[in-house]
């Protein structure tokens, strides 16, 4: 019998899963733990899960572009992700724990979601152990992160998301913040730049910390083709300002406020 039920790992904010009790029903379910797991595996049972999610063998290289595909991390998997494109389209990665006691992933390389309707939930991205332009570069359309935890440290030096050129992102629930200065540089929370349109970031959280952002801007709309974004509910501070390119296109801004009086909002004509 399937019941809908909510995961005690997941935050209180975390998606409901339909279950056969004991098991999560999908088509396509993957497990993921660095302290038990491996890729040899195949991942399909929570006692034997795969090592890795962006590994040569790992969770995503067993997915099927467009089938519902659901990859489950366990809260105590830790890995470190080079530069990695992920095409596999309709995937969900999710995370089970909260905070940064959640599955971590560390970059040392880029992460390019080029695959459509991709989703990323719960999911904790710490400061890069290696220095980068950016933690993500969104060039697929229907991409969502719900959730998420991302931290800018020494290491990443233009932005922790782009989306480049695509339609129907969307950012629900998550938090950037930066952790340490970057000299020389030009850093943003989430930038979308080309013909990005439909962007929607919602009840998100941008933290300056002690250092800012050395862009001047935590959340961007940085072109005029970069047309639709709405901007809701949102929380700045610490040197967090949000701004849009606003010639020539369209956007919505509510219910949006600031914490203090270093954070706030920017328009260029």
């Amino acid at each position: 019998m399937a019941l809908l039920v909510r995961n005690s790992g997941f935050a209180s904010t975390g998606p409901d899963l339909l279950v056969g009790y004991p098991y999560i029903s999908s088509d396509s379910v993957i497990f993921v733990d660095s302290v038990t797991g491996s890729d040899s595996n195949a991942g399909t049972e929570e006692k034997t899960p795969k090592a890795t999610v962006f590994g040569a063998s790992g969770a995503i290289s067993v997915c099927t572009s467009n089938n519902s595909n659901l990859i489950v991390c366990l809260a105590t998997h830790r890995e470190t992700v080079a530069a990695y494109t992920w095409s596999t389209a309709g995937v969900t990665l999710i995370s089970l724990g909260s905070g940064t006691s959640r599955a971590q992933f560390t970059n040392s390389g880029i992460i390019t979601v080029s695959g459509t309707e991709v989703r990323i939930e719960n999911c904790y991205f710490p400061a890069a152990s290696a220095s980068i332009t950016r933690k993500l570069a969104i060039t697929g359309s229907g991409f969502e992160m719900r959730d998420c935890l991302l931290e800018g440290g020494a290491n990443e030096a233009t932005d922790l998301v782009l989306v480049n050129g695509v339609a129907n992102a969307t950012f629900r629930g998550s938090t950037f913040k930066v952790t340490a200065s970057v000299s020389g540089t030009s850093r943003t929370g989430v930038r979308a730049t080309g013909a990005s349109t439909n962007l929607l970031v919602e009840s998100c959280t941008f933290d300056g910390g002690s250092y800012g952002w050395t862009s001047g801007y935590a959340l961007q709309v940085d072109t005029a083709t970069a047309d639709r974004f709405r901007f809701r509910d949102l929380t700045l501070q610490n040197y967090s300002f949000a701004g849009a390119s606003i010639s020539g296109i369209k956007g919505y801004i509510g219910g949006s406020h600031t914490i203090d009086a270093t954070s706030g909002w920017k328009w260029t004509e």
